[in-house]
């Protein structure tokens, strides 16, 4: 919290608050979605056309989030700092 009080300059409750909205907003387990990337191109070939043209599958590689997710670890993570 020290840190996001310094940095972004704002009180206790400010940040407590600006806390708690990132764990509760956040994908507990950050996969990468491709929905969301296709989104993200679908706004992009507005400007751009030829973005229509690659292919968002070949752009994300999650098979270390998923070796993280499978071994446990993300669970464990958030069981050591108490979030829930």
């Amino acid at each position: 919290m020290a840190i996001l009080k310094r940095y972004l300059r704002i009180n206790d409750q400010e940040a407590e608050e600006g806390y708690k909205d990132v764990i509760t907003g956040l994908d507990r387990k950050p996969h990468a979605s491709l929905a969301g990337l296709r989104n993200v191109q679908r706004l992009m070939k507005l400007r751009n056309p030829a973005v229509e043209k690659v292919k968002v599958e070949e752009l994300v590689d999650d098979r270390f989030m998923k070796k993280l997710d499978e071994s446990g670890f993300i669970d464990q993570m958030y069981a050591k700092y108490g979030v829930k």
